[in-house]
């Protein structure tokens, strides 16, 4: 009797595990819910913004926020439901408070509240709060002279 029981347990542990290893297997194979991923490199705020563009392959509820060393700095969008297809949002760099973000490298999370996942954005948006700065260069001689006198 106790072979018995044992068998059983260990035939009851193999199909477990297989069935975990098809259902694994099943959601690496299933496309992403979201693919042709744009987010503006370079921007600064007041002036630009940046662009936000994916394609979502199933209807969802979405939240899309904005990450700085991996803390959440800015929401983009907080809890909309959105169709399939392309979704196009703005980043303005500008925080809750409504203070410009300081410059740096800042990463998009898209938040799925139907299927309860939450994907990185592997694109990163960079804000650039210094304003370019212009140098002339020097000019030796004001005049130039083909007999080198000056």
């Amino acid at each position: 009797m106790a072979r018995v029981l044992s068998t059983a347990v260990l035939v009851a542990l193999l199909a477990a595990t297989a069935a975990a290893f098809a259902l694994t297997e099943g959601a690496k194979l299933e496309p992403s819910p979201i693919s042709h991923t744009f987010v503006t490199p370079v921007f600064s705020p007041g002036i630009t913004t940046s662009e936000l563009r994916f394609r979502l392959r199933k209807p969802d509820h979405l939240s899309v926020w904005m990450t700085r060393g991996g803390k959440r700095v800015a929401t983009v969008v907080a809890g909309r439901t959105f169709k399939a297809g392309v979704v196009d949002l703005v980043f303005s760099g500008i925080s809750p408070t409504g203070v410009t973000l300081p410059q740096g490298l800042y990463v998009p999370v898209v938040h799925f509240g139907r299927s309860h996942r939450t994907i990185t954005i592997p694109s990163t948006t960079r804000i650039d709060t210094k304003p370019p700065v212009i140098h002339f260069p020097k000019r030796r001689h004001a005049v130039i002279s083909p007999d080198g006198d000056g």
